[in-house]
This record gives C-alpha cells, sequence and structure tokens, in this order.
C-alpha cells in the first residue's frame, strides 16, 4: 500500500493535492488491527488532519455525544468513545462534502479484517465512492478474495481487479520462474500453470 500511496503522488498530478488515508488490517497485530472501527477512527482522523474544513461533517456526531445520557463503562465512568455508528455516519457525510476535495482511501488486506459487520463497511465505501457530489472519493482496497468483497466487485462498474489486469504480466513471470528457475519439463510446468490460474 505504501508503494501505491507513492506511486499516487509521483504520477498522479490530482493526487498530489489531495487527502491520502489509509489503514493496514493485521490479525498479527492483536484486536486493534482487525477492527472496523478502528479503521474509520484512522481514515477520518487522516482526513481530518490534513483539511480542517471537514470539521462540519464532526460536528453533528461529536454534539450528540457530549449531550446526555452519556453512554457509561462497566465501572460507572463516562465512556469517551464515539460509537461505530457515529463514525460511519461521518464518512457518510464527508461523501457529501460539498467543496471540490479528492480523498484517496487506501484500505490494505481486508481479509485480515474481523468478520463481524465486513460486508457493511465494504458496501460503505463502495457507497460513498459513488455517489461523488464535488468532493471525488476513490477507495483503494487491497485483499486476498473474500466473499463480500467479490459480491461488491460483480455489481460495480467502477472497480478494477488487479489480477484481471495483470494476469499476462503475472503468467509471464511465473512461466519464466518455473522454466529457468525450477527447470520442470514441459508436462509439469502446464499443470504447474492449471493450478495457479484456476
Amino acid at each position: 500500500m505504501k508503494y501505491m500511496k507513492d506511486h499516487l503522488q509521483e504520477h498522479e498530478p490530482d493526487a498530489k493535492r489531495a487527502i491520502m488515508a489509509s489503514f493496514f488490517y493485521s490479525y498479527r497485530e492483536g484486536e486493534s488491527q482487525i477492527s472496523h472501527y478502528n479503521m474509520l477512527r484512522s481514515i477520518l482522523y487522516d482526513i481530518l488532519n490534513q483539511n480542517e474544513s471537514f470539521f462540519y461533517h464532526f460536528q453533528h456526531e461529536f454534539r450528540k455525544h457530549q449531550t446526555p445520557p452519556y453512554k457509561t463503562r462497566h465501572d460507572g465512568l463516562r465512556d469517551p468513545e464515539v460509537s461505530y455508528v457515529a463514525l460511519k455516519n461521518v464518512l457518510r457525510s464527508i461523501g457529501k462534502h460539498d467543496g471540490r476535495e479528492q480523498i484517496y482511501l487506501l484500505i490494505d488486506a481486508v481479509d485480515e479484517s474481523t468478520d463481524e459487520d465486513r460486508r457493511s463497511v465494504l458496501q460503505l465505501l463502495f457507497d460513498i465512492c459513488s455517489n461523488n457530489n464535488n468532493c471525488i472519493i476513490k477507495a483503494i482496497v487491497a485483499s486476498r478474495p473474500v466473499v463480500e468483497l467479490e459480491a461488491l466487485i460483480r455489481k460495480s462498474q467502477a472497480s478494477v481487479r488487479m489480477q484481471d489486469v495483470n494476469h499476462p504480466d503475472i503468467e509471464k513471470f511465473v512461466r519464466a520462474f518455473l522454466d529457468s528457475e525450477v527447470q520442470i519439463v514441459e508436462r509439469a510446468l502446464q499443470q504447474a500453470h492449471r493450478r495457479i490460474y484456476t
């Protein structure tokens, strides 16, 4: 994802001025890195940190959070966390931003995220990218195959599956590697190709 971010900023004129918000799901890093709640918090923080004009999208939910009845923790103290639904609402609102801004959401390793609510979060990302006004939002989602993502891609006309675009390059690399490095016979090479591409 770092390569994608650097490449965008280097080669896309609009991306140099765009807001870049990113999150990397990782089950190796523990519970906080597989959480959709934390992904939303992180990308919303990135957006607000890079452009304060988005603050008014946060105000309504923030004010609701500041007024009674407060959500309390098990120890009776006030819970400082904004709700998951509120974060989704803020992101939805940002999707309707009036200013002429461009936002790139770089979300990596979705397959490592928690299964719970994955479909809803991916649908939200697709929706805010589809319903742009003056503010253009593009989401770049990297993932191994997951059912929820595959279903959304099939319905969307505005998505690119990298394995479809890169198939000829991947095939050349695999053929060259298997042929020169592994040096296997043609029949075994054909079987390996079938296993890799089906």
